[in-house]
């Protein structure tokens, strides 16, 4: 008995030569395409052969590179007219102002650092088993 593969071999013979036909004039046109790429352009190669070849492939993203920082340089650079130095007399507040900000200051970092109170525990609430005593009588 014939497998299924065996059968639709058989069926399939005659147009196997045209398939062929079709095949080579693929591979034939793939081939001449890739030629024709690799003599347009030779510097793209898988891998740079030179210095020269890796600095030229870069070059649009240096020049992009370049253009960002040029940018950022001159977002940063401060236009405002210079600020006259601060005296001590003008910055300078009271001693009780200083104080009291001082004060609530401790007060925050106190509450930040120490955990709240907990509420005792009520007489009645009930125990933990490691914490029950076994009551046992022995006559």
């Amino acid at each position: 008995m014939k497998t299924p593969r065996e059968i639709l071999l058989g069926r399939h013979q005659a147009v196997e030569p045209k398939l062929d036909k079709i095949r080579r004039e693929v591979v034939a046109d793939t081939e001449v395409g890739l030629d024709r790429r690799a003599s347009r352009n030779p510097i793209s190669s898988a891998a740079p052969a030179s210095l020269r070849e890796l600095i030229l492939s870069l070059r649009w993203h240096v020049a992009a590179m370049s253009a960002v920082w040029l940018v950022a340089a001159l977002l940063s650079i401060d236009r405002s007219p210079a600020a006259s130095p601060t005296t001590v007399s003008q910055v300078a507040q009271s001693p009780q102002r200083f104080l009291i900000a001082l004060q609530e200051n401790r007060r925050q970092l106190l509450e930040m650092i120490e955990p709240p109170v907990s509420q005792p525990r009520s007489a009645q609430s009930p125990r933990r088993r490691s914490e029950l005593q076994p009551s046992t009588a022995m006559a």
